[in-house]
């Protein structure tokens, strides 16, 4: 059993050194090279480049939706951080793919979100992050998803912190790997959604990492879950193969047992679409 800690701020190799993977994890003796090799798609909003320490790191940055002029999205620079950040990121050796869908005013388009996945399956990447949700499904964000995992690629999206209802879109979608959080202790985060399944649990209470040029802020829930799960899958690739998924969370009575990585969802169920839109405080 991982012990509570009375400090709760994790640094993001420190949450994934709580989260039961294959290979051991140690925060203090992480690979120099990790995530060398890989390719990840951060689907989320503009990333501020200057908060981030990119020594012998890959970035490549999209604008799909977005002003020109619109600042920096504080989310989505937590989320780089928390991969590339030659600092503190989990596999800062990684090749870093982020696609800005989020304009100044918050609202994500789901034909921008749809523009996105295909971009960074024609850009390589191996590894999806959606750290994003709606409670209604899109098509066109359904048929770029079946596209992705058609092509081998695999899809991490945030369960959503909306419990007790049910898993957000795209993180319910069959084939799409629901990623839901934790806190240190094994315990789901009380918003998680869980129902109807969650395939991959990472401990993601407090877990900090820049937001902007010279601070750092500590961020809670399945957007930062869901990003640190893609630095898992980068850092062990046979792992979508292997059982890199938590035991069941406790914590709660009706959360479900999460598979083993090895049954990750299926791709061939293709279920009924509807839209996407949604503001970006949503999932924050």
């Amino acid at each position: 059993m991982i012990p509570t800690l009375e400090a709760p701020l994790l640094r993001p190799r420190e949450a994934l050194a709580r989260a039961d993977a294959a290979p051991p994890l140690r925060p203090d003796r992480w690979p120099d090279d990790a995530g060398r090799g890989r390719t990840i798609a951060v689907i989320d909003g503009v990333p501020d480049l200057e908060a981030l320490d990119l020594e012998g790191g890959d970035l490549e940055v999209i604008r799909i939706g977005v002003e020109p002029d619109a600042p920096p999205d504080e989310h989505a620079t937590h989320a780089a951080s928390l991969l590339v950040d030659a600092r503190i990121g989990v596999v800062p050796r990684a090749r870093l793919l982020a696609a800005g869908v989020t304009a100044s005013d918050g609202r994500i388009a789901a034909a921008a979100v749809a523009e996105a996945i295909g971009w960074a399956i024609d850009r390589g990447a191996e590894i999806l992050v959606i750290p994003l949700g709606d409670h209604a499904d899109d098509a066109a964000v359904e048929r770029a998803i079946d596209r992705a995992i058609a092509r081998g690629r695999i899809v991490v999206a945030a369960a959503g912190n909306a419990h007790p209802r049910p898993l957000m879109f795209p993180a319910r979608r069959p084939g799409v790997v629901a990623v839901g959080a934790c806190d240190e202790s094994g315990a789901l985060l009380e918003g998680c959604s869980r129902t109807p399944r969650l395939d991959l649990v990472v401990p993601a209470r407090e877990v900090i990492a820049a937001v902007a040029r010279g601070r750092e802020a500590p961020r809670s829930g399945t957007s930062v879950a869901a990003a640190l799960a893609g630095g898992l899958l980068a850092l062990d690739p046979a792992g979508r193969r292997r059982s890199i998924a938590r035991p069941p969370p406790r914590g709660s009575s009706d959360a479900p047992p999460c598979p083993s990585a090895s049954t990750l969802p299926p791709t061939s169920t293709i279920p009924p679409a509807s839209t996407l839109p949604r503001t970006h405080q949503e999932n924050a």
